[in-house]
Parts: structure tokens; sequence; C-alpha cells
């Protein structure tokens, strides 16, 4: 998740202007060869904001998100890769809305004090922390986009939704 959260503020960076400096070789790489889903996708995520770049970048960063929507075996990161390559990505947004989440048991049972979680917000950024006493997480200022609640430690590298 550390690594995700280094890429979602590159990806922030880019957004608000920044410019690429250096040819996102490593955001392909991490695309191309990284074990864990969320870096995958995160990786993604830049090189989509890298397609506003100039000549050569772009058009490593294309074919990367393209052979990513073909060929990456986790289908939420394929997805984010396509829809990265033909345009669709959702736009960064700093909404002012906010959420309340209870952490729960798959069980269906009540909310856990102090549980372990991991949110992944509309932005790109990952939420790791404890609940409260409650077993409630607040989330401030969300964008728009999907929220997904994740394994607060991925042990195999991959991450469920």
């Amino acid at each position: 998740y550390v690594r995700a959260n280094a890429l979602a503020s590159v990806r922030h960076l880019l957004g608000a202007g920044g410019t690429a400096t250096c040819d996102a070789a490593k955001e392909r790489k991490l695309l191309a060869d990284d074990p864990n889903d969320v870096v995958r996708a995160a990786a993604a995520r830049v090189l989509t904001a890298r397609l506003k770049s100039e000549g050569d970048i772009a058009a490593r960063a294309r074919t990367s998100l393209e052979r990513c929507a073909l060929a990456d075996p986790s289908g939420a990161v394929a997805s984010v890769c396509r829809e990265g390559a033909i345009g669709i990505a959702p736009a960064m947004d700093n909404g002012a809305a906010s959420l309340i989440v209870f952490v729960a048991p798959d069980d269906g049972g009540a909310p856990i004090a102090r549980t372990p979680y991991a949110i992944e917000r509309p932005d790109g950024f990952i939420h790791v922390g404890a609940a409260d006493r409650r077993g409630a997480v607040v989330e401030l200022f969300l964008g728009r986009g999907p929220l997904r609640l994740r394994v607060a430690t991925p042990a195999t590298g991959t991450a469920t939704e």
C-alpha cells in the first residue's frame, strides 16, 4: 500500500499540472512485473496521466496500458488499463463528501472495535488504520468514484474487494 500511495501522489502531481521529468520507465515496469494488484492498478493510473505528455513518453505509456488490458491476470487491473488506454479514466475530484464505513466480519455480525482496515479512496490513495470503538471508519473529503474496502494486510500480494 505504501508503493500504491506513492504512485497515487505522482498521479496527483501530474493531474495538478506537474510536469513529467522522467520517461515513466519505473511505472511501466511496475505495471508489467509487480505481484500486487493494487500497485499495478496505481501504476496504470499514473501511465494514464502520462498520456497527456509529449511524444515518446505518451506512446510508451499507451503501449503498456494496451498490453496490460489484454494480458494482466487481474480483471480489475486490466479494466483500469483498458479505461486508461481508451481515455475514460475518471477525473480526479476533491469533493467535500464524507462517509462512515462500519467494518464488520464476513459472517454478517456486528462491527468490531479496533478492527484493522484498508480503504481505497476514489482519488487512488489507500487509507490504512484501525476502526474506532464503534467499529467505524470516517472518510472525509471524498471525490466522485468508487470506494473499496481492502484487506488490511494482504499476505499473498493480491488484494480483494
